[in-house]
């Protein structure tokens, strides 16, 4: 073999070993069709959204209640406590037994508020081949909840040290102050509940809460997964047809309005070892083609995970 042939073989595999080591480039549009679900309504009001899907034996659940969420709520904390207290008992069931019911059918149920303040939920995600239960015991948390007194209680005691820990928070702390500097006497600037707030709760409040908000007209349900449209149809008229409460009405709050002038607000703890920055402002709905640009970008600039971070919070969530 020739010194040339050599060189040409070495220089060969010099150029395939770079090749290896590189990622594959296409540059061909990445085209993504979602699939649609069409709305089925029941004969109450209730929307239910379903779309099949057969890749694996699983189904997710989120059933959403318009109207029901912090920023509509008349005194702090009742719309969270209603919306996370749904998952601590029913009329027919405690903690415990939803908890143990829904495991014994390979599932997971959970309820609270959604993060732009304007709904409840209840999520859940299980084994398409037991979907039929667990389903009906989300049904029983929505509908039946007891809101009884001893898991109240403790809910209340652990939210009351939540709220005491992150009062020692900076970041908590900075974040806090930036909402309220941000939003104002708009409801979607108010902070969580403060212990004195939560020590004035009480399950009765609770309880009125739901028969106020939670109807069949404001509840919407999504189910996607490994189960036939026409199924899911059939098993939530079963399961939900009967649910019938007064109708609810509800309006958003007006929009917030900006603050005229730049302000830098600053909170002093002494013997702070480090300071914890936050920069915002009110920027456009998310209806706005600019909305995902900019999520984009504020993760890019580090979002709000880090020691110093940059939020940029939107009006409202729709």
């Amino acid at each position: 073999m020739t010194r040339r042939t050599l060189l040409a073989a070495a220089a060969a595999t010099v150029v395939s070993a770079d090749r290896k080591n590189r990622a594959p480039v296409s540059h061909e549009i990445l085209r993504v069709k979602i699939p649609e679900a069409y709305p089925v309504k029941l004969s109450n009001g209730l929307t239910l959204l379903a779309i099949e899907d057969q890749r694996v034996p699983l189904v997710w659940l989120k059933i959403q209640v318009d109207g029901a969420g912090r920023v509509y709520q008349p005194r702090p904390a009742v719309a969270q406590a209603t919306a996370e207290m749904l998952s601590q008992g029913t009329r027919s069931r405690s903690a415990n037994q939803l908890t143990e019911a829904a495991a014994g059918l390979g599932a997971k149920l959970s309820s609270g508020i959604l993060s732009n303040y304007e709904n409840a939920t209840i999520e859940g995600s299980g084994l398409s081949s037991h979907f039929e239960g667990w389903l009906a015991l989300a049904a029983d948390m929505l509908i039946e909840p007891a809101f009884p007194g001893d898991e109240f209680t403790g809910w209340r005691a652990r939210q009351m040290v939540s709220a005491r820990l992150s009062g020692a928070r900076p970041a908590s702390v900075a974040a806090d102050r930036l909402t309220a500097l941000c939003y104002g006497t708009h409801p979607r600037g108010f902070g969580d509940p403060s212990p004195p707030e939560l020590e004035a709760l009480t399950p009765e409040m609770l309880a009125d809460w739901h028969r106020q908000r939670y109807t069949p007209r404001n509840t919407v349900i999504s189910v996607i997964g490994r189960a036939r449209t026409a199924d899911v149809a059939s098993l939530s008229g079963k399961l939900f047809g009967d649910w019938k409460t007064p109708e609810s009405t509800f309006q958003l709050p007006p929009e917030p309005q900006p603050v005229g002038t730049r302000r830098i607000v600053l909170v002093d703890r002494p013997g702070a070892p480090q300071t914890e920055v936050a920069i915002g402002g009110l920027l456009f709905e998310r209806r706005s083609p600019d909305f995902f640009p900019m999520e984009v970008l504020n993760t890019l600039l580090g979002g709000a995970t880090s020691p110093a971070w940059i939020s940029l919070l939107n009006k409202r969530r729709v």
